[in-house]
């Protein structure tokens, strides 16, 4: 899998939009002073990926930016064996997830599957994603 591009807005303290484009191959560097946003880039990142939409109760509540009830929201464009999909997810309030591939658009539970065929890996019945 190639990153292409990352979305992030209204994701713990990136209020936002934050955007990284034009990734090309090779190796990417995330760079910045202390508490500017890399680690919590790197967890939307992982929250795009693997984490489920309809996420609920303290572990969506925990995506929130302090102090603010907004929608927590990760566009990512990236490429498997050279085919382009585009995935945008979103939490909390308005909870869905969209996945544009090369065949249509499919949307929610149905783009939470298709993420877990590509990328090759099991949803958790608790705690973290596992590899197949």
């Amino acid at each position: 899998m190639q990153i292409r591009r990352i979305e992030v807005q209204n994701y713990r303290k990136l209020i936002g939009p934050v955007v990284i484009d034009n990734i090309g191959d090779g190796l990417t560097v995330i760079a910045g002073d202390n508490e500017e946003g890399k680690s919590t880039l790197l967890q939307a990142l992982r929250s795009a990926l693997l984490d489920r939409h309809s996420r609920s109760g303290s572990a969506a509540d925990s995506m929130l930016p302090f102090g603010y009830k907004v929608r927590p929201e990760i566009k990512l464009e990236f490429e498997v064996d050279g085919t382009r999909y585009k995935l945008t997810k979103g939490f909390c309030s308005r909870p869905g997830a969209e996945l544009v591939t090369p065949t249509g658009i499919v949307t929610d539970d149905h783009a939470e599957e298709r993420l877990q065929e590509l990328l090759r890996f099991k949803p958790p019945g608790r705690g973290r994603a596992k590899p197949n």
